[in-house]
């Protein structure tokens, strides 16, 4: 979790308990995402782009780190990436980055093989506020964007986006949060009016859209492995389990 301050804090992927903060606060820090394992990514307001370990990471010693010298495969990922960002959003997974920009366009890179695949494409009608990346499957990767226009499309980089948002209001989104879900995908959606949308899709999903307002303007928001929700904003984090 990001503050106004640029500190990031760390929580539990799988139970949303504290871990501590990166050692280096981010001026200017505009977004953040998992990258990898043992890596965290945050974007600041300029489109920079910097790589810092958890605490908690290990760090090789001796002729392993003598071997990793050089830059790792992630850090010629955020390299790339950094060209394309000059938004306010951004997401990762264990192999892939996407960043938007201030003109609509989100931008997909992906680490395979050690090589690196990028793909970009126009969602939006402005920029992009919000990215949310899933794998639902193998080799299946999904991404989720929210816009200054008030629409949140799905895109799948290796085919043609939806035509149509899979929601849409009259203001911006600002935060997007997708993971797994038996067989679907669990989507958290916060709006600029402090609305908090949350649905599930998949054979056993009812398709219900459950709502949400925490008060605050939400900055940020994590669906736990379970399906519970944490709800980031300026005076509080907020765990929900949804009915």
């Amino acid at each position: 979790m990001l503050d106004h301050q640029g500190v990031v804090r760390l929580v539990s992927a799988s139970d949303g308990r504290p871990k501590g903060r990166l050692h280096h606060p981010v001026p200017g820090a505009v977004a953040v995402a998992a990258a990898g394992e043992d890596l965290v990514a945050v974007l600041d307001r300029h489109g920079r782009l910097t790589l810092q370990k958890p605490p908690a990471a290990s760090r090789p010693s001796g002729i392993a780190g003598l071997l990793e010298a050089g830059p790792s495969p992630w850090e010629t990922l955020t390299e790339q990436a950094a060209r394309h960002a000059s938004g306010p959003a951004l997401a990762g997974t264990s192999t892939s980055l996407a960043v938007g920009s201030t003109e609509g366009t989100v931008h997909v890179l992906t680490a395979k093989d050690a090589a690196t695949n990028g793909v970009s494409t126009t969602l939006h009608d402005g920029a992009v506020t919000a990215l949310a990346l899933v794998e639902p499957a193998e080799d299946c990767l999904l991404v989720y964007s929210g816009g200054q226009d008030g629409q949140v499309r799905l895109w799948d980089p290796d085919r043609d986006p939806l035509d149509t948002p899979i929601a849409e209001r009259a203001c911006e989104v600002t935060a997007l949060a997708a993971a797994p879900s038996d067989g679907g995908v669990a989507l958290a959606t916060g709006w600029a009016d402090g609305l908090v949308e949350y649905s599930v899709t998949g054979t056993d999903a009812d398709g219900r859209v459950r709502h949400f307002r925490p008060g605050p303007p939400v900055r940020a928001l994590c669906v736990l492995p379970g399906g519970d929700l944490l709800i980031g904003t300026d005076e509080s984090l907020i765990r929900l389990e949804p009915a």
